[in-house]
């Protein structure tokens, strides 16, 4: 599940709340996410993070720069790969405890 934009509903103590209430739910973290909080996206439960102009910065296309773009494509990557190292292994869910009922209801 995308969430976008995540800065602005709460950061990473909102991805915090959503994963531990939806463990089965892999996030993606989007919308805000740079390299000073990446990091702590990841930590919170993200399974992922979205970055854009962070990235890839619109003077960076213009100017041709793919050195640029590399680095901090590698400078993100390093960031999330250190903080998956420092989350603890989820637990699996069990396939009974992560079914959804549904009930069909015959009144109007």
């Amino acid at each position: 599940m995308k969430l976008f934009p995540v800065a602005q509903v709460g950061g990473d103590a909102y991805v915090r709340a959503i994963s531990r209430s939806l463990p089965e739910i892999a996030i993606v973290a989007a919308g805000g996410v740079n390299q000073q909080n990446s990091s702590s996206f990841i930590l919170a439960g993200a399974a992922a993070i979205g970055v854009g102009t962070q990235l890839i910065p619109t003077e960076s296309i213009e100017k041709r720069q793919a050195k640029r773009i590399h680095e901090l494509a590698l400078r993100f990557s390093k960031f999330v790969q250190e903080a998956r190292l420092r989350v603890p292994p989820r637990k699996e869910i069990s396939a009974a405890a992560s079914r959804i009922t549904v009930a069909k209801c015959d009144t109007p």
